[in-house]
Parts: structure tokens; sequence; C-alpha cells
């Protein structure tokens, strides 16, 4: 009886650590899934860093795209003079990133949704009704926020010319008091359709377009850049990165100045990339202040004004 008694202590105590075991491993395994994104944004600058100080772009940037059976995506990452409170603090709200996502050539109009959208109209690169515009909704959703990580996910089903799977995603990590680290996401899916147009594009007007990745040398030694699609998905990334830097850099700038500071300092980024130049400044200007008036009041015959 004694060593019955004993054995069953002992089965008791083993299956009690056991569980203790198991709860202690859940709980760890739960911290390891909330730390590791840090962690790989953070592996992700130790391995950039040398380029980040040292690349063609000309600022602490790098950027990449790939190409894959009808999936189109541009990655780029960038050391920020911002502090991380100040970036997570600010791009939490489909209402900031609003202003962010209009600072693109293409966005005519941008309205955040009661229910966490973010719906847009796209377009040319110069004044359009946006009866000629083409509406995309997103989805917001504020992915991870906390002291040392964040994340938001912006994804739309559909775009123009059957183009499908929108995607922008941003995530950022503090570096030090003053810096933070940031990748921004953008891609999408494209069929047939979208394929011919961009085909037809690419062969006329935009025959001269390039992006940023460098594949060669030409006769002269100059650079010879990626073009094509991954070219189109490359300068659109840099493009959103720049609204992003643009938008946190007018936010020391007075309320009624942040406009005009961001419109300028948006253009002027950009014009450091020659494959990004599309128009002049005094046209982008008059172009934008024009459209954000359009936003302001709200256009009755379009579903984003309801």
């Amino acid at each position: 009886m004694k060593y019955f008694l004993n054995f069953s202590l002992l089965l008791t105590r083993l299956i009690s650590g056991l569980v203790l075991f198991a709860i202690v491993g859940m709980l760890s395994g739960t911290r390891a899934q909330e730390t590791s994104p840090a962690k790989s944004m953070l592996a992700a600058y130790t391995r950039l860093e040398p380029g980040l100080k040292n690349n063609p772009y000309r600022s602490p940037v790098w950027l990449e795209s790939t190409l894959d059976k009808g999936q189109i995506d541009g990655e780029i990452y960038g050391m920020l003079d911002h502090p991380f409170h100040v970036i997570r603090k600010n791009l939490q709200s489909p209402e900031n990133w609003c202003e962010i996502l209009f600072l693109h050539l293409n966005t005519k109009y941008c309205k955040p949704g009661d229910d966490n959208t973010i719906g847009i109209y796209v377009g040319r690169k110069n004044p359009q009704s946006l009866d000629a515009a083409t509406r995309i909704q997103y989805r917001f959703e504020s992915v991870a926020s906390h002291s040392g990580y964040m994340k938001i996910a912006m994804t739309a089903d559909e775009g123009p010319y059957g183009t499908s799977d929108y995607r922008i995603v941003m995530e950022g990590i503090p570096l030090n008091e003053k810096q933070s680290f940031i990748r921004v996401d953008y891609g999408y899916r494209y069929g047939t359709v979208a394929a011919l147009a961009m085909k037809t594009y690419l062969a006329t007007i935009g025959s001269d377009k390039k992006g940023l990745t460098i594949i060669g040398k030409r006769k002269d030694g100059s650079p010879e850049y990626i073009s094509g699609l991954r070219g189109v998905i490359e300068r659109n990334t840099l493009r959103y990165y720049l609204a992003v830097t643009s938008y946190l850099d007018s936010l020391s700038s007075p309320p009624e100045k942040q406009l005009e500071k961001r419109l300028s300092s948006w253009f002027d980024a950009t014009e450091h990339y020659p494959q990004l130049h599309e128009i002049s400044k005094a046209g982008y200007m008059a172009m934008k202040k024009e459209e954000y008036q359009r936003m302001l009041k709200g256009e009755k015959q379009t579903g984003l004004a309801k």
C-alpha cells in the first residue's frame, strides 16, 4: 500500500510537471511569435546596413522587386530620422494614410471609411475627373503596435484592368531614440488584360521608363536599369515610401502649412531619382492642391463622398 501511494504521488507530480511544462512552452511560443517580426526587421537592418550607407539610390534605402507567375512585388527598406514613437503614433489610422497615399501622382481622391477602409481613385499623372479614374477599396488593419514594433496592412480585392489582390504593408522598429527603420511592401496580381495593357504602355509612352535596380552597364559605362513590370513596381514602391517620409517630415510644420510642406517635399524627393520624373513641380503642386480641395468638398456623384 505504501509503495502504491508513493507511486501515485510520483505519477501525480509527473503529470503536473508535464502540464506546467506544456503551459510554459505555449507561453514561450507566444512570446517568440510576438517578438519574431521585430527580430526579423532587426536582422534585415543588420543585413542591409552596408547597402543603406553606400548604394546607387543616394539615400539610406534598399529596394528590391520580384515578378513571378502573375504576381508583382516591390519591397523597400529605409532609415528614417524620426523617433519610433512619432511614427507609431501617426501611422495607425486610415485618415493619416489618406494624406500619405494622396501624394502619389496617380491618386486623384482618397477618403477613409467608418469601417476601417480607405477608398481611393487612381488615374493619370495629370488633372482628371473622377468619372475617368478607377476606384480601389482598401481594407485597413493595424496588425501590431507596441514600443518595439508596428505593422499596418492595406489590402484590396480588385484594381484597374483586371488586377487583383493589392497589398500595401508597412513595418517599423526603433533603431535608437532618434532613428527608425521601416519596410514598405507594395504588390498585386495581374491577368491577361492587365498584361496586355502594360505591354502596350511599355511599348509606347512608357518605353523609356526604368526602375532602380541596376542589371548591367551600357557601352558608355553608365548603369543599365531594370525595365518592364519590375521597373513599374519599383518606381511606385519608391513613391509610396517617399510619401511616408514626406508626411512624417511635414508634421513639424504648423497644421495650416503641412499640406504645402508635404507636396513640396514629396516632389523634391522624387526628383532625386530621374526614373521618377513625370511633370514639373508647378504642374504637380497646382494639380494636387485642386485635387485636395475636391477631396475636402466631396464629390456627390461618387461613392466615396457618401
